[in-house]
């Protein structure tokens, strides 16, 4: 697991966070929309599967927001990302290392952490053996 951290801030002292979860099938597909999106919501933190990114796209949905992914090794498709604002305290961050994209952080709101995770299994395939496939869905 690696782990990383985040800032301290304004956000930290109100008694909300304002989420967003969405499948985007696509990070750069949906790019427009989804900053029109974070402009108009602002939402505290957004979490998404599916980003289909690799480690050479480097992307900037909004400059108001600290930006996390784990990215689907050796294939194409899936992967996970974890947008907070930049005024909310981050103090951990985790990253799964299985076949799984899941990713955490740990936010620190008003004397309590949250833990908030994304994840994305992949559909069962030839790829894997049925036990395969049950294994990954039972460590997730």
């Amino acid at each position: 697991m690696e782990e990383g951290g985040g800032k301290l801030d304004k956000l930290d002292k109100s008694k909300s966070l304002k989420m967003m979860y969405m499948n985007i099938d696509g990070v750069l597909s949906s790019r427009l929309e989804m900053g029109n999106y974070l402009k108009e919501k602002k939402p505290t933190i957004v979490c998404l599967p599916e980003t289909k990114l690799c480690e050479a796209i480097k992307i900037d949905l909004d400059n108001n927001n600290n930006v996390w992914m784990k990215n689907r090794v050796g294939k194409g498709g899936a992967g996970v990302m974890i947008m907070a604002r930049k005024e909310l305290m981050v103090n951990q961050v985790v990253y799964g290392n299985d076949k799984v994209e899941v990713m955490s952080i740990k936010v620190k709101k008003v004397n309590k952490e949250i833990l908030i995770t994304v994840a994305n299994v992949p559909p069962q395939t030839s790829t894997w053996s049925r036990q395969d496939y049950e294994g990954l869905i039972k460590d997730s």
